[in-house]
């Protein structure tokens, strides 16, 4: 396989990926069949891989895995990984909707720190659509190959990072070089927000140890 020399996308973002795949008992060689990398390189946090390569090992793994198995790795990968830049964006965009107005600029101004620091080539446009609803679009730059996989595995990120919120939802709708995710959730109660606040403040302090672990 002819790669290009310009690894865009971080190893992290395949490292649910595998394990799901080791939970099946699955050769993890076939995963790597067609591209220049072993699954020990895929293991390594810091390193990186060429998009094409990447939707090269999603390919392999597609016979396996159904579309809700996928978006359940973007749940695992929130769950398990480091992942603070997505941990506290969504802590503030899906805040009140006082914090929203106020901030409304600077978050969208921000909005590619959920996705780039992992995938260099997917870009993000936030825009809000009404009060506890906002619109995010996920796209490619042009050129580069569509993979729907990535796109339903952002389903279970943004899912796993609004599941704090009461009646949370994100409707998804794929695009020719991406997809579109509407979010929305409900005002809650006090009891509902303390709960909210508290396990916020646990995952806020769990993701800053793991990072400074990491490093």
């Amino acid at each position: 396989m002819q790669l290009k020399n310009k690894k865009e996308i971080s190893c992290k973002a395949l490292i649910s990926l595998i394990n799901a795949s080791k939970k099946k008992n699955l050769d993890l060689n076939r995963l790597t069949e067609g591209v220049p990398y072993e699954v020990s390189y895929l293991l390594n946090k810091h390193e990186r891989i060429e998009w094409e390569a990447a939707c090269k090992i999603i390919s392999n793994s597609r016979p396996f895995f159904s579309r809700s198995e996928y978006e359940q790795m973007g749940m695992d990968f929130v769950e398990n990984e480091v992942y603070i830049e997505g941990v506290i964006f969504s802590f503030i965009l899906f805040s009140s909707n006082k914090l929203n107005k106020i901030l409304k600029s600077q978050i969208l101004k921000g909005a590619n720190s959920i996705v780039n620091p992992i995938f260099s080539c997917i870009h993000q446009q936030s825009y809000f659509i009404e009060k506890n609803k906002i619109g995010l679009y996920f796209y490619l730059d042009p050129g580069y190959e569509h993979c729907p996989e990535f796109f339903y595995m952002s389903i279970g990120v943004l899912e796993k990072l609004g599941s704090n919120k009461k009646g949370f939802k994100v409707d998804f709708s794929l695009t020719s070089n991406g997809g579109i995710y509407e979010v929305s959730w409900e005002e809650a109660g006090l009891i509902f927000k303390m709960n909210k606040w508290i396990r916020w403040l646990f995952n806020i302090r769990k993701a800053f140890l793991e990072l400074t672990e990491s490093h």
